[in-house]
């Protein structure tokens, strides 16, 4: 399964991506901060309409954990 993880960058958001990966799924980790040099971290705005419907073309379940 692909999923998109909002906040990524965070504390929770973090831990849940590294388990999502883990357990064989895709992610797709994306946060309105940039992530470090290297990593798979997406800078994406999803309040933005245009940027949302391409970050999830080709995902099947959302975890949202922006903002928390």
């Amino acid at each position: 399964m692909n999923v998109l993880v909002t906040g990524a960058a965070g504390r929770v958001g973090s831990v849940v991506c590294q388990e999502l990966g883990r357990r064989g799924h895709g992610v797709l980790a994306t946060d309105l901060r940039p992530g470090e040099p290297g990593s798979a971290l997406q800078p994406a705005d999803l309040r933005d309409p245009n940027v949302a419907p391409a970050v999830m073309s080709d995902v099947d379940a959302v975890v949202h954990l922006g903002n928390i």
